[in-house]
């Protein structure tokens, strides 16, 4: 039996997590991405959603 097999079947549903840890749920509105050019033109692209469970819209920021 795998180790991860062997937890599954220990903990179902969620595993629990230590008490003495916190837990921090992250929920983006705006993501950029970055992606170099040795011509030095590069492009950046941002993705960004007014709520977190609306769609996502897109924008070319650079070039």
């Amino acid at each position: 039996m795998t180790e991860f097999a062997r937890l599954d079947a220990l903990h179902t549903g969620d595993v629990p997590c230590p008490p003495a840890w916190t837990l921090y749920a992250i929920t983006p509105t705006e993501v950029e991405f970055w992606e170099a050019s040795v011509d030095r033109v590069h492009h950046r692209v941002a993705y960004r959603r007014d709520t977190p469970h609306t769609d996502w819209r897109h924008e070319l920021l650079w070039p």
